[in-house]
């Protein structure tokens, strides 16, 4: 198998857990009643920040010192900054226009942006 395939498999897995993290606390505060955009900003940026620890150290074998640590967060940061837009835009026209329940454009959601944020990290930050 391909150091590629491996990497994107490896991201799916860490996605998972980052998903696990993302929609169960986004569930908990629309439960607690946050507003359904900030609880999901909320989620996102709590799931992400495991997910570059994870992403980092296992699926893209990183062993850096604090320094460049810190510049690839910063870099994965600037990343996500899009995803977090994809990702609101299409929860609110799901949620709010396509009338799906939140974890079913949740999911909808994820799987998009899995696509953007491996492609977006491979490609600029882990190359």
């Amino acid at each position: 198998m391909s150091i590629l395939l491996k990497q994107f498999f490896g991201y799916v897995w860490v996605g998972t857990f980052a998903f696990i993290i993302d929609a169960g606390l986004l569930l908990i505060l629309v439960w607690l009643g946050v507003h359904y955009l900030l609880a999901n900003t909320s989620s996102f940026v709590t799931a992400n920040t495991a997910n570059f620890f994870l992403g980092h150290y296992w699926v893209f074998r990183q062993r850096s010192r604090m320094l460049r640590i810190l510049r690839s967060y910063f870099a994965i940061f600037t990343i996500s900054i899009f995803a977090l837009l994809i990702n609101n835009a299409i929860m609110f026209v799901s949620v709010d226009w396509v009338r799906l329940p939140i974890l079913t454009a949740k999911a909808v959601t994820t799987v998009i942006v899995l696509f953007w944020n491996f492609g977006a990290r491979k490609c600029w930050v882990y190359t």
